[in-house]
């Protein structure tokens, strides 16, 4: 409520009061006063994402947060005395600080920070967490950070491996994952910058397997997913569009089951949405099949 009414005026007063709120570990009623702060308050927007970022690598790794390139020397006893007082306050210990840590790495404001090594080394090893809520923050801030990261659209040979073994992970959740809800979360994040690196032979390949998801809503979002990637990959994708599209057709004209033949019908109408003119050597066919029902 101070940053909002006062502003930029308690930038100096404010310095020693966010030690005192660091000190205690991350929560729920922090990261609002954080946000608030650094929203009303932009001096103190790089001090607030250098300790903010100092607590979450602590919370999910244990380690001190070392900027990309920076000397093992960076802040060292700062950073040490931070991680004492954490230690001590018991941050990290459950579930809820680490699901909390996530999602405050995807969602805050670190504009100016390089975070694609960081992520790929604090947040996708929680991928595999036994927690579901653990797995899906995971997610969707790996999403969310790759997305806004400018080496989603470099060419660097160091660059692609990093985002091929970053979508290599959550392509793994997103169609082999217990949670069906996580799946369509993950499935649902794979944004269209991500498109060139899913386009890939064994990218294209995950996402036919999501195609036969026990769950109506995720083979929906895998064929949209599909669907633009035939953009980019035809001569892959369409072969195995075309064994899709078999599938349906037969699964459409024998199945006794209205529900069954109800969703056939609505995947080949998203199919030739997303497809457009390259599923159109193949409009008979589908006419033919469609028509006698």
């Amino acid at each position: 409520m101070l940053a909002t009414a006062v502003g930029p005026n308690l930038t100096k007063l404010l310095h020693d009061q966010l030690d005192l709120m660091f000190a205690w570990g991350l929560s729920e009623p922090l990261r609002e006063a954080l946000v608030a702060i650094a929203r009303n308050i932009p001096p103190l927007l790089r001090t607030i994402q250098d300790k903010l970022l100092q607590l979450i690598s602590l919370t999910l790794s244990g380690q001190d947060y070392k900027p990309l390139g920076a000397p093992t020397t960076y802040e060292r006893q700062d950073l040490s005395a931070m991680k004492e007082a954490a230690l001590t306050n018991g941050i990290g210990r459950t579930p809820e600080q680490t699901r909390l840590a996530l999602d405050t790495l995807g969602s805050f404001d670190f504009s100016g920070h390089i975070l694609s090594e960081f992520v790929r080394q604090c947040a996708l090893p929680f991928l595999e967490d036994e927690h579901p809520d653990i797995r899906k923050a995971a997610a969707l801030t790996c999403c969310r950070l790759f997305i806004r990261d400018p080496i989603c659209h470099q060419v660097s040979n160091h660059s692609i491996e990093i985002i091929s073994d970053v979508l290599d992970k959550l392509l793994t959740v997103g169609i082999a994952d217990p949670d069906p809800d996580i799946r369509h979360t993950v499935l649902s994040s794979l944004d269209e910058r991500f498109d060139k690196h899913l386009s890939q032979a064994e990218n294209v390949r995950s996402l036919f397997i999501a195609l036969n998801d026990e769950v109506f809503s995720n083979r929906v979002v895998a064929i949209g997913l599909i669907g633009r990637l035939a953009l980019h990959n035809p001569a892959y994708v369409m072969a195995s569009l075309r064994k899709a599209l078999i599938q349906f057709l037969t699964e459409l004209e024998y199945s006794n089951v209205m529900r069954a033949r109800e969703e056939c019908t609505q995947l080949l109408s998203l199919l030739i949405h997303a497809t457009q003119r390259l599923i159109k050597p193949y409009a008979s066919s589908m006419l033919l099949a469609l028509l006698t029902k």
